[in-house]
């Protein structure tokens, strides 16, 4: 089988996050099952070492359309662990300080997903599957159906898509598509590729892709709602039919205690020897600033500062946590606000806490190994690969329970005494509080338990081999399957606008439209007084009627003709006045009078007549 990876950063040439681990290692792990595989990724000429750079060749370069523009495309390749790569070189859009954040970040990978596209035939590399990952590489599966269709060496690729952060989607004006990709605007207007009228890479190549996958099963589930989903999660439940999670895997070639050159200034370990890891643990707080004190807990934060990650919990315990007997070291860069919050903390419990703001990978290392307890607690989380290096290195941690970070830490069974963390399923700061706390009673009161609990972590298997295997059934369900290329795409425009243009239909076919919605407005007023009438009798008290009486009008009992005739004299004796009521007698007009002339203070009370009269006289 042939692979071509698709990837905007792979390792170990450029590394950001998780997707330059997954396209470094993963494709290795393939190769060495026997499959065929290239990576395709940018050519950065600024952040690719000049020793990895001492091994790349510059194979050819012709020129293509981004939009209007005619563009260089350099291909530069190398082979690593068997797997070949290919670097897209354009000095314009890759040759920078930094990997992404840039303005211009549409037209870049724009340009990235047609070279790589047109390169293909070049290089002589044209793969069964083509795995697509992120919204930067999301647009060559639409690609390959509606620009390149014509080229009959492509039409046999199938492709996967794997979203390993959905937040990210590439959302953009709908003009790209003509301005950029030199595409038609048919699949914008009629919502295929647009969502809350904005153009979503993202979105497009979960439609057009063969398979989606995300980087764990939790993931995939919680991507599918409105918590996670990230106004997505309505696209992905109608897709869901192709939508799959797999867990990343880490590459035991580096991450290994035994192995890591990272450690060789310190003394390696295993699980039958921890000597090292003692050594590690001193080597840590003394580097840190704190304390050396083999028998205190150390906890290790290695991550971005961002509340995605969770920190604004540990910042809002933080004062609570230093009641305990701990140590906590942080190394990490991000948010202005979070750094200076830890910059705060480090100053005022400085035998207690200290904090690297910077991006060290050797120094992350020495956390990984020197630490006792790792802590992980991510707002959302889509596999995540620190709490799996951490147990490589007899490091537990603790998470939230969340995403791939639910699928790979076994939470500690207090009862069996099992597991290979400790984790917390409510998000808020009062459960990370507590899952420390539980955490540090294991490692002061149960030494026992928590040498299990390090020999379970640092056996548990989280190579790529695993995982490679679960690819392979991906990509072998592709080539079997029927391809998106071949499926119609009339069900797959945008939810939302649709909803609106269903709304106007009814205007659309005049004469029936306007009876329509009048009969509707007519019928609702009619049936309101119907009701008010059935609530009224409701409350009125019923009649006991007798069931042989004769019946006359609504259920009444008829009057007999005696009954009638004696009603009628008893009305006809009493004198009417003027308006038919009944005449007073001379005595009761009499009696009315004296009762009134007897009664001045009520008079008085209704003070406000006579001032109504007088208003109205004038």
């Amino acid at each position: 089988m042939k692979i071509l990876f698709a990837a905007s950063e792979a390792a170990p040439f450029v590394k950001t996050g998780g997707l330059g681990d997954v396209a470094g290692a993963l494709p290795k792990e393939l190769v060495k099952k026997g499959e065929e595989v290239a990576v395709v990724m940018p050519y950065y000429s600024q952040k690719i070492s000049d020793k990895l750079k001492e091994n790349i060749i510059d194979l050819q370069f012709f020129y293509t359309k981004v939009g209007w523009r005619d563009e260089y495309v350099g291909i530069k390749s190398t082979i690593l662990d068997g797997v070949k790569f290919y670097f897209i070189d354009n000095e314009k859009y890759f040759g920078r300080d930094g990997v992404y954040g840039y303005f211009d970040e549409a037209e870049r990978f724009a340009f990235f997903q047609l070279a790589l596209i047109e390169a293909m035939e070049r290089i002589d590399f044209i793969p069964d599957v083509l795995h697509a990952n992120d919204y930067h590489t999301a647009m060559i599966p639409f690609l390959l159906k509606e620009k390149y269709h014509w080229i009959n060496a492509y039409k046999g690729i199938r492709t996967v898509l794997t979203i390993h952060n959905i937040e990210f989607q590439g959302q953009y004006d709908g003009g790209v598509l003509s301005d950029l990709y030199g595409v038609g605007m048919e699949r914008y207007y009629d919502g295929t590729v647009r969502w809350s009228n904005d153009f979503n890479v993202l979105k497009t190549g979960i439609l057009y892709a063969d398979r989606v996958n995300t980087v764990s099963p939790s993931y995939a589930g919680e991507i599918q709602t409105g918590q996670f989903g990230m106004g997505l999660d309505q696209v992905l439940r109608m897709e869901n039919n192709k939508l799959s999670g797999i867990v990343n895997g880490i590459d035991y070639d580096v991450f290994n205690p035994e192995t890591d050159a990272a450690l060789n200034d310190y003394e390696h370990y295993s699980i039958d020897n921890l000597r090292g890891k003692e050594n590690a643990k001193a080597q840590l707080q003394a580097r840190m600033g704190l304390p050396v004190n083999p028998f205190v807990p150390v906890i290790a934060c290695v991550s971005r500062l961002t509340f995605q990650k969770g920190f604004h919990l540990l910042l809002e315990q933080f004062e609570q946590l230093m009641s305990f007997d701990i140590q906590i070291v942080l190394i990490g860069t991000g948010d202005h606000h979070f750094e200076e919050g830890f910059k705060y903390f480090a100053k005022r419990y400085p035998e207690k806490f200290s904090a690297s703001i910077s991006f060290d990978p050797k120094l992350a290392q020495l956390f990984y190994a020197g630490a006792d307890l790792f802590l992980m607690p991510s707002a959302f989380e889509p596999c995540g690969l620190s709490q799996m290096i951490s147990m490589r290195y007899g490091t537990l941690p603790i998470v939230h329970e969340i995403g791939g970070l639910k699928d790979t830490v076994d939470i500690y069974n207090d009862v069996e005494k099992t597991g290979t963390g400790f984790g917390f399923v409510d998000f808020n700061g009062y459960r990370l509080t507590e899952s420390v706390l539980r955490a540090i009673n294991v490692y002061y009161n149960e030494r026992d338990t928590w040498y299990t609990l390090m020999g379970n972590a640092m056996t548990a298997d989280f190579s790529w081999n695993k995982s490679a295997d679960a690819y392979l059934d991906l990509y072998k369900s592709v080539l079997t399957g029927t391809p998106a290329s071949e499926q119609p795409h009339s069900d797959v425009r945008e939810l939302k606008p649709k909803k609106k243009a269903a709304a106007k239909k009814p205007a659309a076919k005049k004469a029936p439209a306007k009876k329509a919605a009048t009969k509707k407005v007519e019928e609702k007023p009619a049936a309101k007084p119907a009701a008010k009438k059935a609530a009224t009798k409701k409350v009125a008290t019923p009649k006991v009627v007798d069931p042989d009486a004769p019946k006359r009008g609504r259920g009444r009992p008829k009057l007999s003709e005696e009954e009638k005739a004696k009603r009628a004299a008893e009305k006809a004796a009493k004198p009417k006045g003027k308006a038919g009521r009944p005449k007073l007698t001379e005595e009761e007009k009499a009696k009315r009078a004296a009762e009134k002339a007897a009664k001045p203070v009520a008079k008085k009370a209704t003070a406000k007549k006579p001032a109504a009269k007088k208003t109205t006289k004038k």
